[in-house]
């Protein structure tokens, strides 16, 4: 039973922060989950966390992230605000650290199996490295795809796909990781591969996780082409915005957008 319950609570955990980039307003009390998590994943539940088969903690700094997002807009002049904000971004930070240390301690279900541990390790190092790229920014709204720091987090990421393969038939948690790259990549060779392992991995979700991958994937195409003349590190706009300041606005990814 209380298998069934750490199913149950990781699926919906994983619903709430793959779906809050798309909604305009988040209550704070989605990321209130008292000691529940605590009691169902003991200690740091990289050896009991069934769905995405380890560190379900990456669901909640996702949340966190996207909670964010309705900040950015915020008056800036208001020092309680600013705090707060500054003080989460922090603590998101911190927990992806903490993930990454997990990951050493990462063991999937077959013991000895070295292709699910490949695999296992492949998926959380990509979602933590999407989830730095969202979480900078997020803190820092005007960096561009040219910034130091997101450059090093798709060069890791891209890294990962060309040599390992990420498909896990019914799995949809890479559905928001691999957006968030797409929005990042600066060539298009990169942009290519990324949006070509979208494409793959539609084929194997469910349809509603399958539709939004494929939304994504056009809106990108769309947005991408039509900044084809104007260089991904320039903050000129015109009719069109930078694919990575999509990351501000996601519901510029949303099915009506199609």
């Amino acid at each position: 039973m209380v298998n069934v319950l750490r199913v149950f609570a990781e699926c919906i955990l994983y619903n709430v922060a793959s779906l809050t980039p798309f909604c305009s307003s988040i209550d704070p009390t989605l990321d209130d989950w008292g000691d529940k998590f605590d009691q169902l994943f003991p200690g740091d539940g990289a050896s009991t966390s069934p769905f995405l088969g380890g560190l379900q903690g990456i669901y909640r700094v996702q949340l966190r992230i996207h909670m964010l997002l309705n900040r950015v807009q915020q008056v800036q002049n208001d020092t309680l605000v600013v705090q707060s904000r500054m003080d989460m971004i922090r603590e998101c930070s911190e927990q992806l650290d903490d993930l990454e240390q997990q990951l050493f301690s990462l063991s999937p279900y077959r013991a000895g199996d070295h292709e699910a541990v490949a695999l296992y390790h492949a998926k959380h190092q990509i979602s933590i490295l999407a989830a730095r790229i969202h979480l900078h920014k997020v803190a820092y709204p005007a960096a561009t795809t040219l910034d130091h720091r997101i450059q090093l987090y798709v060069s890791k990421a891209l890294a990962i796909l060309r040599t390992q393969d990420i498909k896990e038939p019914g799995n949809p948690a890479m559905r928001w990781p691999l957006t968030v790259l797409a929005c990042a990549s600066t060539s298009n060779e990169d942009f290519k591969l990324v949006t070509d392992k979208m494409q793959e991995t539609e084929g194997i979700l469910d349809p509603a996780n399958s539709r939004r991958l494929a939304t994504a994937y056009t809106v990108l195409h769309r947005h991408r082409a039509g900044c084809a003349g104007v260089p991904l590190g320039s903050k000129e706009q015109g009719a069109y915005i930078q694919p990575i300041d999509i990351l501000l606005m996601s519901q510029l990814l949303d099915e009506p957008q199609i």
